[in-house]
């Protein structure tokens, strides 16, 4: 289920595109916003989405990121705060698109559909609620089909569509009646993120997440340093990153999970479930490599940790016990 989870977050990046929103002032903020939340900047992404609902407030989008943002501050930091206010905006964004004239722009009104069910299944998700995810997943992908009705060059929805198809067939694929569209999943895909859309970047991430699963990994390894190249900012991108140099250049991938770790800890909102997550990753791989020292100094750091709360058990338990059994292997080796 947690790989479950992984998935939605890849649609979660794919959902924050839109290439030209009729309105340019709501097309602007969707703009700032997905850099702010990419970025992990969530105060100022709350305080942008108050000041478009209390300026533009008869417009969905606002709304629906406004949920969006605190969703993925609970994914970042292992929360489950703010339900209500998530689930009230979420229904407001809904009924306004569901309620708004679009006159000659109704791949938009199907678009911001998709969009809020998209972003609802993966708080559902979150919840560990998987029968609801499912469902609004499937609304979400049918609002996106309608899109194509209306453009059937619409990259946003290529996008949105090829990747649950991927993962759909492959994660399925064991039942009579699922055929396996992986292959042309990934050709759909391919395309749409060749073209010069407002989605580009946030398609690329699912490509690389298709190729790392499908073992292609120097694919993977030329997408995610574009997308290093262009974003230095995003952690979910440097440990996107670090994570398929695992397989190239340990060194590297070690000096990145640094670069995420110095960015955990940078953060006023401190959250020990990361940084846990972190250093358990960096002792592994100093292990790997042969550096014994900066493998117990992360592993003493870990636990060194002290009242574990039971949320935090169920997040980072096993990785606190295999941190003792690393320091425990190495200080062995030391008194031999």
């Amino acid at each position: 289920m947690v790989r479950f989870r992984n998935l939605l977050l890849i649609f979660f990046y794919i959902s924050i595109s839109a290439k030209e929103y009729p309105n340019s002032k709501i097309h602007n903020f969707i703009t700032q916003v997905t850099r702010l939340i990419t970025n992990e900047e969530f105060v100022k992404s709350d305080s942008l989405c108050n000041y478009y609902i209390k300026n533009y407030g008869s417009e969905p989008i606002p709304y629906i990121y406004k949920s969006a943002n605190l969703i993925m501050q609970n994914f970042t930091f292992n929360t489950s705060e703010n339900q209500s206010i998530i689930l009230r905006n979420f229904e407001i964004g809904i009924q306004l698109a569901k309620d708004k004239k679009w006159e000659h722009n109704q791949k938009w009104k199907y678009y911001t559909l998709g969009l809020a069910f998209g972003f609802w299944a993966y708080w559902e998700a979150i919840q560990e609620n998987y029968i609801i995810t499912l469902e609004y997943g499937n609304s979400s992908l049918d609002y996106f089909e309608k899109c194509l009705k209306y453009d059937e060059n619409f990259a946003e929805s290529k996008i949105a569509i090829a990747t649950y198809d991927y993962w759909f067939s492959k994660k399925l694929s064991w039942l009579p009646f699922v055929k396996s569209n992986s292959k042309i999943a990934i050709w759909e895909l391919e395309k749409a993120v060749a073209e010069n859309s407002y989605s580009h970047n946030m398609g690329a991430i699912s490509l690389f997440w298709i190729y790392k699963n499908e073992n292609q990994l120097q694919k993977a390894k030329m997408l995610m340093e574009k997308q290093f190249n262009a974003n230095h900012q995003s952690r979910y991108l440097i440990m996107s990153y670090a994570n398929i140099y695992q397989k190239f250049d340990k060194m590297k991938s070690i000096e990145l999970y640094f670069k995420a770790l110095k960015m955990t800890n940078s953060k006023k909102e401190k959250n020990r479930i990361n940084e846990i997550t972190l250093r358990h990753k960096i002792a592994m791989l100093s292990t790997e490599t042969g550096n014994w020292e900066q493998a117990k100094l992360q592993c003493k750091k870990i636990i060194a940790f002290k009242n574990i709360t039971e949320h935090e058990e169920k997040n980072v338990g096993e990785r606190i016990k295999k941190a003792k059994s690393i320091l425990e292997n190495i200080e062995s080796k030391d008194k031999l």
